[in-house]
């Protein structure tokens, strides 16, 4: 069903054996227990075997990945493989009302790995042998099951001490006045506050040619503050402007900043500066809690409890822009400068406290800092044959400015969220870094009134089973290898705390590097994050100690949730070498053998693509193809069995059979193919994929194609147009579009009305089936995808047709008159091809 929806592979053109399926019983048992590890810890490696020497390293071409989602929950699924009892996944992990237990000497945390001496109570801790006292409260410990984070085999743990200070979230919404469709921005924003907790903070900036910070402390007489929109502000000037003592927002900076700008503030420390947000540790307000802000920022961040009607009353007498526009231009929008005031006002008063700007824009950036195109509609905005050629010479500055106030943003701890509703593009490409860097949320439609946005917003509200908002806030990411092991970076939204020890992180940098250290400002149950690894001194060290020559990786994730509780959670994991594999004999196992043993297909695509994402945004995607393609050929040549010159010789083996058919579909996919994208496009669709699982992102490289038809159940079926028949029904699923494709015969029975007839119930039952199908993926899907309905040789039926394997063309049905399927009129090369390509540059010397 849609919402267990499972990324099905199907190994296609299956009469050539060199890149036939995987073994379904093998293939199943070997994806279950990558998954099965996923739902525990919410962590897949593109290697789950490691190697031990760096040559051995080198001639993986892979690099050794994690994909990683700080919020997992699993969901309760009975395991019933090999016909054993079934047995549940635990939905939440463990939870214990105390700190973390540390190591004395490397600061790794109690994990399932550490050996346990009872009589002495002692744990040594797996990562640097360094023996460790238990605390006071393990001072009658006289067994192995008093210690949870042990005994249960629980590689996810999460800390939460009683003791933590609560604090008060703050939104700020950032609206643009220029839109046309200021209403339905209206209706959003008053969903947004009958969502929210009461005891949020919220305030209100309006960007036009002009932007208007309100004060909401005065129900009769709503007054704003008018900064100009062709200035820059910094954060101290925004205070000193709006009259803010900004002691208390330094204070909580300082605190954050006060001997290590590397880790979190700790709720002691927040609560020392931000008395007045801070709450009780029972859960209620203080007496001070009224006043969430200090009383001089008090007027502009209020309790939704206190001031909902004056914010109400302000959004509805709201009126457009004033200023007149003439035919010929633009609007005037300083979107730039109402993100620095925004940014300002927060650091000013509510700095490294949980804290989002939403900003609603309906169209570009046309004054100020951050300008991304003119006022003149003659000048229409960039392509990307204009970035290509250098003929798009705001792009510099614009990018430059948002990046600046992205690293200005994410140190404050706080999330920037942007919402765009144009049907021209809007300068996303420029913003993007705003973003990326502080864990947002980005939405792309061409109103606010579109369902696809109005689902996606409340979807962001969305809540669990305690009634409790999902999103978290100022988070802190520290990934602790052992000593075998070094970090080279991390791709996804976040921002680098630039703590580089020599002896976790890696000369090599991979995306965000030189660190071990990230914050991320903004978190949900979607968010995922690449880790990548490579390897020093492999097999020594302390690890060789060990009988089963492991190394390990704990990541350590510490965050506010909505509540304004501090958790920290932490997930640890080992891995064998493949020295320490032995074959059933007892003989060592060939190097080759037990890495390829441990190689996840999927979680290595991700990681790949994600390289390609972030080389694509710093080179053109013709050159990221090529290396791609380099890659896998090298990788091919590594890991297949072949007599040099003689391609029909050339073999994979099963836990590589499907990875050439990802790099297919990668290479074709909207990530890296800019033809009819929008440089504001693209970058969305990047986004996307730095943010999603493995599961989803599978989905977005190589998407999903399931077939109806009559006396049968839904089936998957080959992503190709030999999969395109006229009696079915078919449903693509890209994540970003959902396609119910309806064939010749069956638009045409439908249109003659067939399923109206008694007689023909199972007609209207097969018609039924999809869209049911369809409405139960839109229920879990965030963000909502664009739906569309079409037939077969319709307009909208180019949707399809642009994903699918060209299996079929004009230029090879001439050879095949009879082969099944639809004809694609295009150049582009099949997969067939592709594989036969591949096989002689394989086996070239």
């Amino acid at each position: 069903s849609p919402h267990t929806h499972t990324h099905t592979h199907i190994s296609t053109h299956t009469h050539t054996p060199s890149f036939r399926a995987v073994s379904l019983s093998l293939s199943r048992f070997r994806m279950d227990a990558f998954q099965n590890i996923e739902d525990r810890d919410g962590i897949r490696l593109s290697w789950n075997v490691w190697p031990t020497t760096p040559a051995q390293e080198q001639r993986m071409v892979v690099p050794v990945g994690a994909l990683y989602t700080p919020l997992k929950r699993s969901v309760q699924q009975p395991a019933t493989a090999g016909g054993e009892a079934a047995q549940t996944v635990p939905s939440l992990p463990l939870v214990l009302p105390h700190s973390p237990i540390e190591c004395k000497n490397c600061g790794a945390v109690l994990n399932p790995y550490a050996s346990v001496d009872i009589p002495g109570r002692l744990w040594t801790c797996p990562f640097c042998i360094q023996r460790n006292p238990f605390p006071h409260n393990y001072a009658g410990l006289t067994h192995v099951s008093q210690v949870p984070e042990v005994a249960g085999a629980c590689t996810t743990v999460e800390y939460a001490p009683p003791q933590s200070a609560l604090l008060t979230p703050a939104f700020l919404f950032v609206v643009d006045v220029c839109s046309d469709h200021l209403s339905d921005v209206k209706d959003a924003l008053l969903q947004a506050v009958a969502l929210l907790p009461e005891n949020a903070l919220v305030g209100l900036i309006t960007v036009g040619r002009s932007v208007h910070v309100y004060e909401l402390s005065f129900e009769l007489c709503p007054k704003a503050y008018v900064f100009h929109g062709n200035k820059i502000y910094k954060p101290d000037a925004v205070a000193r402007l709006l009259g803010i003592n900004n002691q208390v927002g330094q204070a909580a900076f300082s605190a954050a900043s006060a001997g290590s700008s590397s880790t979190a503030p700790t709720p002691a420390q927040l609560a020392a500066a931000h008395n007045p947000h801070a709450m009780s540790t029972g859960g209620g307000p203080t007496p001070s809690a009224a006043h969430a802000v200090p009383s001089s920022g008090r007027r502009f961040l209020m309790p939704i409890s206190e001031c909902q009607f004056t914010l109400e009353s302000i959004l509805e007498d709201l009126q457009k822009d004033p200023h007149p526009v003439q035919n010929n231009l633009r609007p005037r929008r300083c979107t730039g400068t109402a993100l620095c005031v925004a940014s300002g006002l927060l650091r000013a008063v509510h700095a490294n406290s949980p804290g989002r700007i939403m900003t609603f824009v309906g169209g570009p950036c046309t004054l100020g800092p951050g300008t991304v195109v003119s006022v003149q509609l003659k000048e229409t905005m960039r392509s990307h044959h204009d970035l290509e050629k250098g003929k798009a010479p705001l792009v510099k500055p614009a990018t430059q400015f948002y990046n600046a106030l992205a690293e200005t943003v994410s140190s404050h701890g706080h999330v920037v969220d942007i919402f765009a509703a144009s049907l021209d593009q809007m300068g996303m490409m420029e913003m993007a870094s705003v973003v990326n860097m502080t864990g947002g949320i980005m939405l792309m439609a061409d109103e606010f009134s579109h369902p696809m946005f109005r689902g996606s917003f409340k979807k962001l509200f969305d809540k669990d089973a305690n009634g409790n908002m999902k999103m978290v806030f100022n988070a802190t990411i520290d990934v602790r290898p052992s000593r075998e092991i070094r970090v080279c970076g991390a791709i996804g939204h976040l921002a680098s705390l630039k703590q580089k020890n020599p002896a976790r992180v890696s000369d090599t940098e991979i995306g965000v590097g030189g660190t071990h250290q990230w914050r991320v400002c903004g978190m949900d149950d979607n968010t995922s994050i690449g880790f990548y690894f490579n390897f020093v001194n492999q097999g020594g060290g302390p690890a060789s100690g060990q009988p089963s020559r492991q190394g390990f990786i704990q990541i350590r994730t510490s965050y506010y949730n909505i509540l304004g509780q501090y958790i920290t959670r932490i997930t640890t994991l080992a891995r064998h070498f493949c020295s320490a594999l032995a074959a059933a004999d007892g003989s060592p196992l060939d190097p080759k053998v037990a890495l390829s043993s441990g190689f996840d297909q999927e979680a290595a695509s991700v990681l790949m693509a994600r390289i390609a994402v972030a080389k694509a945004n710093v080179m053109g995607s013709f050159d990221v193809i090529r290396w791609l393609d380099r890659t896998l050929i090298h990788a091919c040549k590594e890991f297949g069995t072949y007599n040099k010159d003689d391609p029909s010789s050339f073999q994979l083996s099963q836990s590589f059979g499907l990875y050439p058919q990802f790099m297919f579909h990668l290479r074709r996919s909207c990530f890296l193919q800019n033809f009819n994208n929008s440089p504001d496009e693209t970058t969305y669709y990047r986004y996307m994929l730095n943010r999603e699982s493995v599961t989803n992102s599978m989905t977005m490289i190589q998407p999903t194609l399931e077939a109806f038809t009559f006396r049968q159940p839904p089936f998957p079926v080959l992503l190709s147009s030999t999969s395109l028949a006229k009696d079915r029904i078919l449903v693509l699923d890209t994540f970003f579009h959902v396609i119910i494709w309806h064939g010749a015969a069956i638009a045409d029975w439908r249109n003659q009305g067939f399923q109206n007839s008694p007689e023909h119930s199972e007609f209207k039952t097969l018609l039924e089936a999809p869209q049911q199908e369809v409405d139960e993926l839109l229920k879990t899907r965030f963000p909502l995808p664009r739906y569309i309905v079409c037939d077969q040789g319709t307009s909208q039926a180019r949707f399809l047709l642009a994903i699918i394997d060209p299996a079929n063309t004009y230029s090879t049905i001439s050879s095949n008159p009879s082969a099944a399927g639809e004809v694609i009129g295009t150049d582009d090369v099949n997969l067939q091809v592709f594989h036969e390509h591949l096989k002689k540059l394989a086996v070239a010397p």
